[in-house]
């Protein structure tokens, strides 16, 4: 489908065409106008469609944009798309790093956050901030949580970070947990992610 038919489909009444609009565009985020019509749905009634739109600028390494997802924290109500949201921030702030303002924005949003897999997420972002691996070792402890999702969770954003010292983590804590774990799709995490270490 070509970029104008894939805009038409971004004003379909049903969120899952808009949210397939929105992952075939993010193929081309930096074709004219692509970038702007995803951003409109950063305040889409559906909070599918808002994570699609998160995702879509994941690693996308433009401080306008980054700039945009931070201040969209407050104002995001889903923890789900709160969740894309930050992991979103993450990857661009691993590619370009953050200003101190944008970063005290992201600080006052983490105050109020409840969600998990949310503060996960922000402590990934503190991380690579101030570089300061108690955020790390804060991640790690969340591998023995009896929610499995949370598990994949910290898997895939230690794996996202990928310097020596969250490296050196990986394989000391996940060749322990190999053993040990009996969710098949954090076997499977693990074992990618000890692949790369």
């Amino acid at each position: 489908m070509n970029i104008v038919d894939l805009f038409k489909k971004l004003n379909s009444v049903d969120a899952l065409d808009r949210c397939d609009a929105i992952e075939e565009l993010s193929e081309n985020i930096s074709a004219a106008g692509v970038a702007d019509e995803i951003q409109k749905h950063f305040d889409d009634n559906d909070f599918l469609v808002r994570s699609e739109a998160y995702d879509a600028f994941y690693g996308y390494a433009d401080t306008k944009t980054l700039e945009k997802l931070c201040y969209r924290i407050k104002k995001e109500k889903s923890k789900c798309a709160r969740m894309h949201l930050c992991s979103t921030i993450c990857s661009i702030i691993k590619k370009i790093g953050c200003s101190k303002q944008l970063y005290n924005v992201i600080k006052q949003s983490y105050i109020k956050e409840k969600s998990t897999n949310v503060l996960l997420s922000y402590w990934c972002i503190f991380y690579l901030v101030d570089q300061d691996k108690s955020y790390i070792q804060k991640i790690l402890s969340y591998l023995s949580d009896e929610d499995y999702h949370i598990r994949c969770n910290v898997i895939n954003l230690l794996a996202d970070i990928e310097d020596n010292y969250v490296k050196q983590c990986e394989g000391e804590t996940f060749s322990l947990l190999l053993d040990r774990e009996d969710s098949e799709a954090v076997r499977t995490l693990l074992k990618d992610a000890l692949k790369n270490v």
